[in-house]
């Protein structure tokens, strides 16, 4: 089989490589090994304005050429797929470019001014696949879910392979997934007469700190073991060998067959958007348990949303500052939220006092401190046996009438307000007048479902 590699240099000498903007065509190759990690940088831009929000801004030149070449390169994909030849493609991560669609001006004289106009290209709009999505998502740990042909391949390279990302949609024989999940980095397309590999990274010398030999070994087992796996996918079927204007004829039961089986996948479209939208609000559900096992800005983050929740205007303080400024019913508070290993420290209640004197020196009116902290975080609520406010630190925040509360505390109030909307008032008033520990929602298996002699499920 004679090969070709765009995008990607590999150590093999029975592969020719050539640029996404090369204009060598792909007609004289059996197989197409497609990295387009890099593509955008094949295109220039200019010295002086060579970003628009963050991405790469191309020149007017290259701007026309990367369209030119993009309906180019479709057109070649699209017709090597129809001559039962075979496209590889490296699953990448999603990323984008403008390009200039022209100029506009306004004024006259000395204060006419030149508006470049530009629109947006995105990387996965390259790839001719319906539906093709990727999602970032980095990592080594990758498992196989197929069989046959597929297997040998994978048992070849299992050791060669890494994920930038992975696709958002199941898009023909998937067989290659994040290990215990349902995030899918490999999978087999049939198209026509040909066929598309989706496939991980294969470690390289520019992500990994590997030698030469071992990059070309590589490389090696990877090319002997897909012209195997190439081999045995184009005889598996004959239907694969069966040329595209054959569609033009029926066999008898045929088109009832089409039918059905076009209406199935319309089901299955129907059920993995479905899937996706459950996958969303569960993620979305998920968020919450970072007030139970975070630390930092994203706790930080999940605490400023829940107290807007339940009824508090909350913001994060002044740039250089990592306070949360609250206000319910025009009374003013500061808080400190801390994630840490061990229970809340005096140096918690000392930084929040901190900000509080900061803020009496700026506004005039002295805040309530409340110190919001998740101890202990790493580990299961069940095994927090010790005080999260002991009690070396209570007559420092006592004396400075803070109010001490934990996170777990602020979600079973978040849950318990969801059902009884009525009862924030009176619970936001308490936590304002509070002096010392927050006594009330400390039985969070009141609010949560624990569950116990079950393994929870991963997916």
């Amino acid at each position: 089989m004679k090969m070709v590699s765009m995008g990607k240099s590999f150590p093999h000498k029975g592969i020719s490589r050539i640029e996404f903007r090369n204009p060598t065509a792909l007609f004289d190759y059996d197989v197409v090994l497609w990295d387009t990690s890099n593509l955008f940088y094949e295109y220039n831009t200019d010295i002086r304005n060579d970003k628009y929000q963050g991405y790469r801004l191309l020149n007017e030149e290259d701007s026309v050429k990367i369209v030119e070449d993009k309906e180019r390169r479709r057109r070649e994909i699209l017709d090597l797929i129809e001559m039962g030849r075979t496209i590889v493609l490296f699953v990448s991560p999603p990323d984008k470019v403008f390009i200039r669609t022209g100029s506009s001006y306004s004024g006259t004289g000395r204060n006419r001014q030149q508006t470049i106009n530009v629109t947006e290209l995105s990387l996965n709009s390259f790839i001719p696949i319906k539906d093709f999505n990727t999602e970032t998502a980095s990592g080594q740990l990758i498992e196989f879910r197929g069989g046959d042909s597929l297997e040998t391949f994978w048992r070849a390279n299992k050791n060669s392979f890494y994920y930038k990302a992975y696709l958002t949609q199941n898009l023909g024989r998937p067989f290659l997934y994040i290990q215990g999940t349902k995030r899918i980095v490999g999978s087999w397309i049939r198209a026509n007469a040909g066929h598309i590999i989706l496939l991980p990274h294969l470690y390289d010398r520019e992500e990994f700190e590997i030698k030469a030999g071992e990059e070309t070994a590589i490389a090696k087992k990877f090319i002997s073991s897909l012209v195997e796996l190439i081999k045995q996918l184009q005889t598996g079927s004959e239907a694969s060998n069966i040329p595209h204007w054959t569609l033009t004829y029926k066999l008898p039961g045929e088109e009832e067959l089409r039918k059905e089986f076009n209406s199935l996948q319309e089901e299955q479209k129907k059920v993995l958007a479905l899937i996706d939208e459950k996958a969303k609000e569960i993620s979305n559900l998920e968020r919450y348990k970072i007030l139970i096992s975070g630390k930092g800005e994203s706790l930080k983050d999940q605490v400023i949303e829940v107290l807007n929740e339940i009824g508090i205007d909350a913001k994060p303080g002044p740039p250089g500052r990592d306070d949360i400024i609250l206000l319910y019913e025009d009374q003013p508070a500061v808080a400190e939220v801390k994630g840490t290993n061990k229970s809340a420290a005096e140096s918690h209640a000392a930084q929040l006092e901190k900000w509080v004197s900061e803020y009496f020196t700026e506004h005039g009116i002295k805040p309530k401190g409340i110190l919001i902290v998740n101890p202990y975080h790493n580990i299961p609520l069940s095994e927090r046996t010790e005080d999260p406010f002991p009690n070396q630190m209570l007559k420092y925040s006592i004396n400075r009438e803070h109010c001490l509360l934990t996170t777990v505390q602020l979600l079973c109030i978040l849950l318990y307000t969801r059902s009884f909307p009525e009862k924030k008032a009176e619970i936001l008033r308490s936590i304002f007048s509070t002096i010392g520990i927050f006594k009330d929602f400390e039985d969070f298996s009141l609010y949560l479902k624990v569950l116990t002699g079950k393994k929870p499920d991963s997916n």
